[in-house]
């Protein structure tokens, strides 16, 4: 829910499904409970798959390698939709926080940097962050099409000395840092977030910074 006090989304969802089983075990008061919900996290964790930021570089590594232009992978929609991002490290605070002060007992809260930026912003930085030219909205699966490449991505393991999550240098099929990214930049999050009045151009800098300051850290360590 974009406020705590909302009621929940209508649709299905195994978040709530995990809440609810939660609930249900704490009944007896013996014990309490805490839940924070961040949006986007973004942040440098080694074998972290689900990471926007490792999926991102490794993109941009297989457009420099195919000298093609670093184009935004989204659904239409998903260029302009307002998003909100986590820093690990903010929410690794926030969830000390949580543990630790009585106050929070069983309440949930929603973690975020505090401000708003669209992609459409966001990707001439990202590409030049990363070192490729900025490309035209080119709606793709990033799910299909990052291992269908993964022999690049295996000369690029081998010539640079990098190590792969699993432990190899190629892409999984059925990637699962692949298909996180596909489902954050390609879905058209138009509803709660821009329901809130949010100023289009109040966040963008501050908030493109932590975002940018990750994206750096990470993806130097891929590419």
């Amino acid at each position: 829910p974009a406020r705590e006090r909302d009621p929940r989304h209508p649709n299905p969802h195994f978040y709530y499904d995990q809440e609810d089983c939660m609930l249900k075990l704490q009944q007896d008061g013996s014990w309490t409970w805490s839940c924070p919900r961040p949006h986007v996290i973004c942040g440098f964790a080694l074998g972290n798959a689900l990471n926007l930021i490792s999926v991102l570089a490794v993109y941009a590594t297989m457009c420099r390698e195919l000298k093609r232009p670093f184009t935004f992978p989204g659904k239409p929609g998903a260029f302009t939709s307002i998003y909100q991002a986590t820093d690990a490290g903010l929410l690794a605070r926030a969830m000390e926080w949580m543990a630790t002060d009585p106050r929070c007992a069983n309440q949930a809260f929603n973690i975020t940097n505090g401000e708003v930026f669209e992609f459409r912003d966001m990707w001439p930085a990202l590409a030049a962050t990363l070192g490729v030219d900025v490309g035209p909205d080119e709606p793709l699966s990033l799910a299909a099409y990052l291992p269908a490449r993964s022999a690049i991505w295996d000369e690029v393991v081998r010539s640079n000395g990098l190590r792969g999550i699993a432990g190899k240098g190629e892409l999984l099929e059925e990637d699962p840092l692949a298909e996180h990214a596909h489902d954050l930049v390609g879905a058209d999050q138009g509803g709660e977030e821009q329901e809130g009045g949010h100023d289009r151009d109040a966040g963008i800098d501050a908030d493109a910074g932590r975002f940018l300051d990750d994206l750096d850290v990470r993806g130097r360590r891929l590419l």
